[in-house]
């Protein structure tokens, strides 16, 4: 992070807004600091972050050249068209403006569908292992279903965890 972010007058605070797509969603929030510049001993630099007007994260004061990531949760505030928003503010005692070097916003989302039966998932992790199987699975092995793993098929049984039910394994190249 070679690169930050400060607001165009040095006493202004850094804001982020957006507009949720759903306003009953639950955001996590990262926000990633690092000093880029070699502050002089008279230099500080110091701020809060906050979350819709609420305090996310007491003073943070970033090192020089190391990463520092801060974890917030905002629940959207709601109606149509209102903004969300952190404010990274200055203290008192900072002699230089706040600084963000990258944010990231991620929308909670609840799966209404179960994970693949645990003893399932085992036994093609072990298959794979020692097969020594090249396969991009990743995820869960069955849902969601558009996107369950190659070669796989699942069943899908109501509420009940889906199962595996067959693995083609024919163009994974084994030999024997």
């Amino acid at each position: 992070m070679g690169t930050a972010a400060t607001p165009k007058s040095s006493n202004d605070s850094l804001n982020i807004f957006w507009e949720p797509y759903d306003e009953t969603e639950v955001h996590h929030v990262h926000l990633h600091f690092a000093e880029v510049e070699k502050l002089q001993p008279n230099q500080s630099r110091q701020f809060n972050i906050t979350t819709n007007g609420e305090l996310c994260y007491g003073t943070l004061a970033p090192d020089y050249l190391s990463t520092t990531t801060i974890f917030c949760t905002a629940e959207s505030l709601s109606g149509p068209g209102v903004e969300n928003n952190f404010s990274i503010i200055k203290t008192g005692s900072s002699t230089l403006p706040p600084i963000l070097n990258a944010y990231e916003i991620y929308e909670v989302k609840e799966f209404l569908i179960s994970d693949t039966n645990q003893d399932d998932v085992e036994a093609i992790t072990n298959v794979k292992s020692t097969y020594n199987i090249e396969k991009n699975w990743q995820g869960d092995p069955c849902n969601p279903q558009v996107y369950s793993w190659d070669g796989l098929n699942c069943s899908y049984h109501g509420n009940d965890p889906p199962r595996i039910i067959s693995l083609n394994l024919s163009s994974s190249g084994l030999e024997g």
